[in-house]
């Protein structure tokens, strides 16, 4: 089948290595236009541009994928199908009706749950058990389109969204070209979402990765590991942002029952890190990064620094 790729982030590069492998005539790839990034604020190509440029496949970038321009383009291809991988726009449905076969998605959960752009970080932020990834016809509304297939993937407590993200982009790479081959030989369904099940996965701003040490030790645990290891859930140490990249959820120990620490407080020293009070129970944060360095293990940053029994975390001065 002629193949048109539009996709972007990290998450699409197995599916963009598995169908470059595949028997497919794959036409080329729009992704999105190169953006400043880092210290230097230099252009920087996405991910799927590069691995693109590499295998001397096509790339075409559209500041917006709703332009005239972009529609008679793609219109020029003489598609049969469409696949659109965290391709970071919202695509019109003139474009997503030209393919002959139509246009699918890969989205990196059980839909009808967490549509959206950040459906791995909402699923561990909610404490789910499963996710998943699904392969879903592609509709005006987001991510609501019919389902071809689905496959679960169990989530374990230590698993964070470096872990959740990779095992999804492998596995859904696999499922992608399962469905594919059920397209080409017109056995694909079209299985309709259940409407009175969804719910959505909006993006994050900066700001909101904030760690509230209001919050239950289960939940700050789970929000922590949403966003390690890559954009870090933060809070402060004496007036400078520290992210918290590893915790765990601890039970009070029995010479801290009376459960008198501050949220947030730093209640306990030990060999694996440090322990702060939240509002029910605490976290043992055993990784750690303080603005301008690396990640370090709590036990080796805590020689370099002086931290002790008492310290609140999130006050700015």
């Amino acid at each position: 089948m002629r193949i048109l790729i539009m996709a972007t982030s990290n998450f699409a590069l197995p599916s963009l290595e598995a169908l470059l492998g595949s028997n497919h005539q794959i036409l080329g790839l729009i992704t999105q236009v190169d953006k400043p990034s880092g210290r230097g604020y230099k252009l920087q190509s996405p991910p799927t541009k590069i691995l693109a440029l590499k295998k001397n496949i096509p790339v075409w970038q559209f500041e917006s994928i709703k332009s005239q321009s972009a529609y008679e383009f793609i219109n020029g291809l003489n598609l049969d199908l469409i696949v659109i991988i965290a391709y970071g726009q919202i695509i019109p449905d003139q474009i997503l009706s030209l393919p002959k076969k139509g246009s699918i998605n890969l989205h990196a959960s059980l839909l009808p749950k967490y549509r959206g752009a950040a459906p791995i970080n909402w699923a561990l932020i909610k404490g789910e058990k499963v996710t998943g990834n699904t392969i879903a016809w592609v509709t005006k509304q987001l991510d609501a389109g019919d389902i071809i297939l689905q496959k679960e993937h169990p989530i374990s407590l230590f698993d964070n969204f470096g872990v959740l993200h990779e095992i999804l982009a492998q596995k859904g790479a696999k499922l992608l070209l399962k469905a594919i081959q059920f397209i080409q030989d017109t056995k694909a369904p079209r299985l309709p979402q259940d409407e009175t099940q969804a719910s959505y996965a909006p993006s994050f701003k900066k700001e909101s990765l904030k760690i509230n040490w209001f919050q239950p030790a289960n939940d700050i645990h789970n929000f922590i590991r949403a966003f390690s290891p890559k954009s870090g859930a933060f809070t402060y140490l004496q007036g400078k942002k520290l992210k918290i990249l590893t915790t765990l959820p601890s039970q009070l120990p029995s010479s801290l029952s009376d459960n008198s620490f501050f949220p947030g407080t730093i209640a306990k020293i030990t060999k694996e890190g440090f322990l702060v009070a939240t509002k029910f129970d605490f976290v043992l944060v055993t990784l750690v990064q303080l603005e301008g360095g690396r990640p370090l293990p709590t036990s080796q940053f805590l020689r370099g620094h002086q931290v002790s029994k008492g310290t609140v975390l999130g006050v700015l001065d």
